[in-house]
């Protein structure tokens, strides 16, 4: 008995330990110059440890707001993980194409556990609220509510 409970305390020891490596081993995100500076490694590893409010962006670059992360031509590729968080108030108004909180994902990116409210977003063709054109990646347990306005191919969540 004495050995089945050193077992079981172990395996929870250990698994408390990866989580922390996991966690430790990402960068973390808790403001949104932060989420906005993901720009800088679109292939790393990135988890929100806190909401953020990214309603100031209404001011940033002029009026445009927020710079999607990532482009057609460099695409986000990395994990990202809102730890079942919230971004709240992100504004983005640029009338192009590729236009969400990740302008476009791909080659297996991991983007999940995040929700985005009441987001302000407008752009051109393939417009979302998290992602305009996303390939060969995972998406999951992710939502957006608020308002999204483009040409063609736009969704709440995914353009």
């Amino acid at each position: 008995m004495l050995n089945k409970k050193l077992f079981i305390l172990g395996a929870i020891i250990f698994s408390v330990l990866v989580f922390s490596e996991l966690v430790s081993a990402s960068t973390q995100i808790s403001d949104c110059q932060q989420l906005q500076n993901m720009k800088n490694n679109l292939a790393g590893d990135y988890i929100l440890i806190e909401n953020i409010d990214c309603s100031m962006t209404t001011t940033w670059n002029s009026g445009a707001g927020f710079e999607p992360i990532g482009s057609q031509n460099s695409p986000f590729t990395g994990n990202f993980s809102g730890n079942n968080l919230n971004i709240t108030g992100l504004y983005i108004n640029r009338p192009i194409s590729f236009v969400g909180l990740f302008s476009v994902v791909s080659n297996y990116a991991i983007i999940k556990d995040i929700g985005l409210v009441d987001v302000n977003i407008t752009g051109g063709n393939k417009v979302g609220g998290l992602i305009g054109s996303s390939s060969a990646s995972r998406i999951s347990n992710s939502y957006s509510t608020g308002n999204v306005k483009g040409v063609n191919y736009v969704g709440g969540l995914i353009g």
